[in-house]
């Protein structure tokens, strides 16, 4: 299997290749990868799992970027627009995070972290009744 990653994240397409020792076809993009639905979903999987594991090391910066690489393919993705809401309140801005956990509330009406999380970006904006 060769795993596609695509190299924005890192900056630079020989940054990239630190980041895929492992696959020697996908760091020399020899054959040219296609982004296919599945290998997009396999990807957004990665990505979550990435962005999941910097956040429970402390590494915000890193796991808010690897959100963003998820909307990138998934748009709609409600755990990332979610977790981008409570990034976008960890650095203070709550109208940012208003924006991404309203989104997220719609596609998850009853997921409660992002109610209780929506609620904080509320507060936080002055808008007590909410």
């Amino acid at each position: 299997m060769i795993r596609a990653v695509a190299y924005s994240s890192w900056g630079s397409q020989s940054a990239a290749r630190q980041h895929l020792p492992t696959y020697p076809k996908a760091a020399g993009f020899s054959p040219p990868l296609v982004f296919t639905p599945d290998l997009m979903t396999h990807t957004a999987d990665h990505l979550v799992r990435a962005a999941t594991q910097a956040a429970n090391n402390g590494q915000w910066p890193e796991a808010e970027r690897f959100w963003q690489e998820v909307r990138k393919i998934e748009p709609d993705h409600p755990k990332a627009l979610s977790s981008l809401g409570v990034h976008a309140l960890q650095r203070g801005d709550p109208d940012g995070a208003f924006d991404f956990l309203t989104a997220a509330r719609a596609l998850a009406p009853r997921d409660l972290l992002v109610l209780q999380n929506l609620a904080i970006a509320c507060r936080e904006r002055g808008d007590t009744a909410g």
